[in-house]
């Protein structure tokens, strides 16, 4: 135990956030997240390499902050990262900080003092009453495959990972209900299964006769 302690406190950031996510995993945290952090993690290591953790400082990490914004076509980064990446890298590198600090082997998490830039809120456009008609209309010139998916968005309220976890079982023709219960997501060009993102989320739904 000591060892183990003596070897987290002269780590480095890199070793951390190591750490942190190998701790998740274990936890049994979904598959998507983990390939998200692992993807914060690989742009975190690069720009605090060799540094202990211990010695990261506030101002560092605002100068990587800086350096994501403007992007780094130098380390394969050339798309400047959004408010909302940014949050992921620091939020992901706090969380590890408070893990070496509930176990008492750090005492400083150095991204309690950084200013996150703020994130301006989409603008979402929603379907009017009139719209729909034209919008189902243009579902003729598509394929049908296609065409279930869209209806089953939009009459179902069902989102698209969950309309692509759906299996041949979970269709109900008799009772015109879908059973949700699991997601699809296309990660690194693999396609990920699993669970929803919550049990509430875990459903059965009803299907209007002409979409089933």
């Amino acid at each position: 135990k000591a060892e183990c302690t003596q070897t987290m406190l002269d780590g480095t950031v890199e070793e951390l956030l190591e750490t942190y996510i190998d701790m998740q995993r274990i936890k049994g945290l979904k598959e998507t997240t983990l390939r998200g952090y692992e993807s914060y993690a690989k742009r975190l290591k690069l720009a605090f390499k060799g540094i202990n953790a211990r010695d990261l400082t506030p101002y560092q990490i605002e100068r990587f902050i800086a350096s994501a914004v403007k992007g780094d076509a130098q380390n394969g980064y050339p798309k400047q990262a959004s408010p909302k990446t940014i949050k992921g890298y620091v939020s992901l590198l706090s969380s590890a900080y408070k893990m070496a600090i509930r176990n008492k082997l750090l005492t400083y998490n150095p991204c309690d003092a950084v200013i996150i830039p703020k994130q301006k809120r989409p603008d979402i456009t929603v379907l009017t009453k009139d719209d729909i008609p034209k919008f189902i209309d243009a579902l003729d010139d598509t394929t049908l495959d296609l065409r279930v998916v869209y209806e089953l968005a939009l009459f179902c309220g069902l989102r698209r990972s969950e309309i692509m976890g759906l299996m041949n079982d979970d269709v109900n023709v008799i009772w015109s209900t879908i059973k949700v219960q699991r997601t699809r997501h296309r990660m690194y060009c693999e396609d990920v299964i699993q669970g929803t993102k919550t049990e509430r989320s875990r459903r059965i739904v009803s299907v209007p006769e002409f979409v089933m």
